[in-house]
């Protein structure tokens, strides 16, 4: 005699693959409309200058926000991925876009600060020095990670996610109809 499953039938291999395919999907856009909520929107502003100012000014600003942090926490070594940035790149919706960064830091910036709030003492005065806006907390996003987003007058995103490892990446839409 078959035993019977209680609780639904069983779905074949391929339907439970998609299914956990499209959940992936799903649970990835939530984590980027959280980030996101952390400025209110999950497009960068209208462009406001050409890619050649936003490459020289965003570079001193991404590395003066990274020195502020390395001053203040020495043990943890910040690096940046000079084979992907700065660049320019073409995304579908937003145009050209320059992305400064990104940087690495190991360890977490979070964990070597003792919290976030600690970290954000830090960061905060740093950010808003170079004219973004006050970050009021992280959010919580998919797979354990946690992050903060803020916005510059220019439209510039600063975006900081922490798991074991600390990402940091500065994007802002620019003039250029071609990338």
């Amino acid at each position: 005699m078959k035993a019977v499953e209680r609780g639904g039938s069983r779905a074949r291999p391929e339907v439970r693959h998609r299914a956990r395919r499209g959940a992936a999907i799903v649970l990835a856009a939530a984590a980027a409309a959280l980030l996101a909520g952390c400025t209110g929107t999950t497009e960068l502003p209208e462009p406001t200058m050409a890619s050649s100012q936003a490459l020289e000014t965003y570079g001193g600003v991404a590395a003066a926000i990274t020195g502020s942090l390395t001053e203040a926490f020495p043990s943890v070594a910040i690096t940046r991925d000079d084979d992907r940035g700065p660049r320019i790149e073409s995304t579908s919706g937003e145009g050209c876009v320059v992305v400064v960064g990104p940087a690495e830091a190991r360890p977490s910036l979070v964990q070597a600060a003792g919290g976030w709030d600690e970290l954000l003492a830090v960061l905060g005065p740093a950010l808003e020095a170079k004219g973004f806006a006050p970050v009021d907390g992280e959010r919580q996003l998919d797979g354990g990670w946690t992050g903060i987003s803020t916005l510059d007058p220019s439209g510039a995103r600063f975006e900081l996610v922490d798991n074991d490892r600390t990402d940091l990446t500065l994007r802002i839409r620019v003039t250029d109809p071609h990338c």
